[in-house]
């Protein structure tokens, strides 16, 4: 028998977690690893939390336009909304 997983919808926050998650697999040691992927399993974060991701959010997209592997990182993230049950 299969477990089907409720989605759920992307918050802001996700999108920050998406970001410092899909860096993680790029293999660029980003910040806040532990808690963007409490934010993205659905539990309720610390909002200064959320504002720490978000700034380690913006410096991530920020090397990768720089190292032109924005693409890279879209195509990480698609895979993790799927693996994350999350929905745009």
């Amino acid at each position: 028998m299969q477990i089907t997983q409720e989605k759920r919808a992307i918050t802001i926050a996700d999108g920050f977690a998406l970001r410092i998650v899909a860096a993680e697999r790029m293999g660029l040691s980003p910040a806040y690893v532990d808690i963007a992927k409490l934010q993205l399993s659905g539990t309720k974060i610390h909002p200064m939390l959320g504002a720490a991701m978000e700034r380690e959010a913006r410096a991530i997209n920020a090397r990768l336009s720089f190292n032109n592997q924005v693409d890279v990182g879209n195509k990480i993230v698609s895979e993790l909304v799927e693996e994350y049950g999350l929905t745009e």
